[in-house]
């Protein structure tokens, strides 16, 4: 007994010490700190406030804006700090001007795919519906948040929509190939803003907070501090190698007409205007294209979505004896003055082939077959030439592949025995090559590979890679990425050939049999070629007069020493000469005249 005494006071004494410290611990944080910790009690998680990075401008290659940015303000719920959501819903939508039950749906298609993850009401509300929310967040409001982001802004409306494209929202495909987007992002669909998506798309910022179960932020207390941060970081801007006025006033020498108009830069390959009719206007995709507009937009008739420069799959009709000529004057098929009769017509067993001109054009030699676009010339050339030396050449001008332009594109049809046989189970005919020669049958191109092909002609024979984006430049100015002169090919026709071809262009305009006449000009001397395609036979096109042939010219300017060429495509628009020749004549004239323009600015 006596020594247990000893050992039961020393428990007793440490166990009264202990006691008494958890108790001063727990006075100590219920009484002297009891509020500051209530305050921190009250977090409940980590949120993260995204800050959107603007979208890259897309430049003129003057650096004139052709799409910017502007703020919007967009409309959150975070389901998890709702208590009454029909009545949140229906104050929300006496602002918004939307329906109760339409928010109401929204909340509740996502409420089981987690409860922290803000749900999209409604975006670019006004500053006045701003102003409304504001002060109603913490109160009636209580779980709405606004998140300021950034939308298109495109000042010239429709111009150049095609080469722009437009944004959407990102699809689950896209989702699953870049981790970092999130269902509502918007992303580009077409045109530059989709080929350039990664320049474009900018580093989104964040900052994560720690919050109450309210889901507001509690200040005053260590414990709140923001825990990390990372400011959103602006995407790249596109320099363009388009001339804002030039692809203006394009657009309006081809008016409401179906079509498409190419201009470009001889020495360069530089797309100076790149024009597809009829066109859209991309602020409808803004904040998310309505449904019913959609609708209308793709089952248009018309196809203003579709860009025709690049494409658009068309016979070339004459403008396609450029090629042929070519290749019969290097295959020695026929000379310079290689004399052939043309009665209107050309018979090849069973089978009539007629020209344009049912009276014919009596003899002519190569220049005159193309100044004035005798079909039964090329007829006799393309019987003696044949399939297989053609179509070498064919494919040598660019056609049946793409250009590299970098926005969506069609490669066409070059056609060939092994072609033919791959793609229709038949063999080649010799009414096959007769009617290839004069670009019909199944040749098929989009303008801008003739656009291409008039530019090899005209710069001495290099075949070079169209540019349509010039550099890429962050927001200060410096060059991320510039795009040079890249030459793919050079022709393998003498030099000799080509100042022949580019002499009967000239003379296609300038000649007075030239069936160009209609793109003269009395300040500067325009080569170009005209094209006539047949879309249907002529007693079709007689009871369906929609189905008239398709207009082509394509041409450069001056002759001597080409710096501009202008391709014309009029769907169903009829002669080539008549309707797209003065198109491209308009287009040049403006050219030269902003070239004189600014240089007597400079003085």
């Amino acid at each position: 007994m006596r020594n247990y005494r000893p050992g039961f006071v020393i428990a007793t004494v440490i166990l009264f010490l202990v006691t008494s410290v958890l108790l001063s611990r727990l006075w100590y944080l219920q009484v002297i700190r009891g509020r500051e910790f209530e305050k921190s009690s009250r977090i409940n998680h980590i949120t993260v406030l995204r800050f959107p990075a603007p979208r890259g401008r897309i430049l003129d290659r003057k650096g004139r804006e052709i799409v910017s940015n502007r703020k919007s303000f967009d409309v959150y719920v975070n389901i998890e700090h709702v208590r009454d959501l029909g009545g949140l819903a229906a104050e929300l939508a006496a602002i918004t001007g939307m329906e109760p039950v339409e928010i109401e749906a929204t909340v509740q298609n996502v409420r089981g795919r987690g409860r922290f993850k803000p749900v999209l009401i409604t975006k670019d509300i006004s500053r006045d519906q701003l102003a409304l929310i504001e002060p109603r967040r913490s109160t009636t409001l209580r779980g709405v948040e606004i998140k300021v982001n950034h939308l298109r802004r495109y000042p010239y409306g429709p111009l150049g929509a095609q080469v722009l494209g437009y944004l959407g929202r990102v699809t689950g495909r896209e989702l699953e190939a870049d981790p970092k987007l999130r269902s509502n992002d918007l992303v580009g669909k077409a045109g530059v803003e989709k080929a350039f998506e990664k320049f474009l798309k900018g580093v989104e910022g964040f900052v994560q907070k720690p919050i109450d179960v309210l889901g507001r932020q509690v200040t005053g207390s260590p414990f709140t501090e923001d825990l990390r941060r990372l400011p959103s970081t602006p995407g790249y801007d596109l320099v363009l190698s388009i001339d804002l006025d030039l692809q203006r006033e394009a657009a309006a020498a081809l008016g409401d007409r179906p079509g498409a108009v190419v201009v470009m830069k001889v020495k360069t390959a530089e797309v100076l205007a790149l024009v597809s009719s009829p066109t859209y206007n991309p602020q409808d995709f803004v904040t998310g294209i309505d449904p019913k507009k959609w609708r209308s937009l793709v089952t248009d008739k018309s196809h203003p979505l579709f860009n025709r420069t690049t494409q658009g799959l068309y016979a070339p009709g004459s403008v396609f004896k450029i090629v042929t000529a070519a290749a019969a004057l290097e295959e020695g098929i026929v000379k310079p003055d290689t004399m052939h009769f043309c009665p209107g017509y050309h018979i090849i067993g069973s089978s009539v082939f007629m020209c344009w001109k049912r009276s014919g054009h009596g003899w002519v030699d190569i220049r005159e077959a193309l100044v004035q676009s005798c079909d039964v010339f090329f007829y006799k050339v393309a019987e003696r030439l044949g399939i297989d030396r053609l179509s070498v050449y064919i494919r040598e001008f660019g056609f049946g592949s793409p250009t590299g332009i970098g926005i969506a594109e069609k490669q066409g049809i070059a056609p060939s025995r092994q072609w033919k046989m791959s793609a229709k189970k038949r063999p080649w005919f010799r009414g096959d090559t007769i009617v290839s020669a004069i670009g019909q049958g199944y040749v098929s191109a989009t303008p801008l590979q003739v656009a291409m092909m008039t530019v090899a002609v005209a710069n001495g024979g290099r075949v070079m890679k169209p540019r349509l984006v010039n550099k890429i430049v962050d927001r200060r100015g410096e060059v991320i990425v510039e795009y040079k002169n890249r030459v793919l090919r050079s022709l393998s026709v003498s030099k000799d050939t080509l100042e022949l071809i580019r002499a009967s262009l000239e003379g296609v305009v300038n000649d007075s049999r030239g069936t160009g006449r209609a793109a003269r000009l009395d300040e500067v001397v325009v080569a170009g070629k005209t094209g006539t395609s047949q879309v249907v036979s002529n007693s079709v096109k007689k009871k369906l007069p929609e189905y008239r042939d398709h207009a082509w010219f394509t041409s450069f300017a001056p002759s001597g020493d080409p710096e501009i060429s202008v391709t014309v495509l009029v769907e169903h628009g009829g002669t080539g000469g008549a309707v797209a020749g003065p198109v491209a004549g308009r287009v040049i004239e403006y050219y030269f005249r902003m070239k004189r323009v600014a240089k007597r600015d400079s003085r």
